[in-house]
């Protein structure tokens, strides 16, 4: 299996964690940003939204995260849970994830982090804005995982997914230390050889 990525990108980390920890083995192709090699026609023919991961599966392409996080849980029979109610319930909070907390954590990404870069300067109206819903949904993600080891009970592709995501925001400063249920899990994930890998 091909995945296409860029090193910086979480949702491309989150593929790479998810294969490591289920053991399948990728041939990752770093695509470079700077020289627009996503936005050329061989690319775009795998993924017309020019943005990265792409996993090329044999004949079968797929891109979003999500979707292929879901796949290759599936393909290995790990991470998705052993019934249709642990498998909705790890897509449902991936699914959260990707809906309600990561777009409002990668505003703040942006804002203080990747516009910068581009010489910019951070605008404070859209963090602040933004932090009001961060903190709304970690108030959530807290609550999931206070009594619990991992946010449905069992390691699943959703504790990936929400980890690459929360990991991001506190390069960008983002405070989770008022969430200990929050924190405690990030470490754990953190201590996971696929992680470290």
């Amino acid at each position: 299996m091909d995945l296409y990525q860029f090193e910086m990108s979480p949702n491309a980390k989150r593929v790479r964690v998810v294969a490591a920890e289920l053991g399948i083995p990728l041939q990752v192709k770093s695509l470079d940003f700077r020289s627009a090699e996503n936005k050329q026609p061989d690319y775009l023919a795998k993924n017309p939204n020019g943005k990265v991961p792409t996993l090329v599966d044999g004949d079968f392409t797929l891109w979003e995260s999500p979707a292929i996080c879901f796949y290759l849980a599936r393909k290995a029979g790990k991470l998705l849970g052993s019934d249709p109610q642990s498998e909705a319930d790890a897509v449902r909070w991936m699914t959260w994830n990707a809906s309600h907390f990561e777009p409002h954590l990668f505003t703040v990404v942006f804002e203080r982090m990747f516009k910068p870069m581009r010489g910019g300067q951070p605008d404070q109206a859209k963090i602040d804005h933004a932090m009001k819903d961060v903190e709304r949904y970690a108030r959530i993600l807290d609550q999931q995982l206070t009594g619990r080891d991992w946010v449905t009970g069992a390691l699943s592709i959703a504790d990936i997914a929400i980890a690459t995501s929360v990991e991001l925001a506190q390069m960008a400063q983002v405070d989770f230390a008022p969430y200990q249920a929050i924190t405690a899990w990030l470490g754990r994930v953190r201590e996971r050889p696929s992680w470290k890998a």
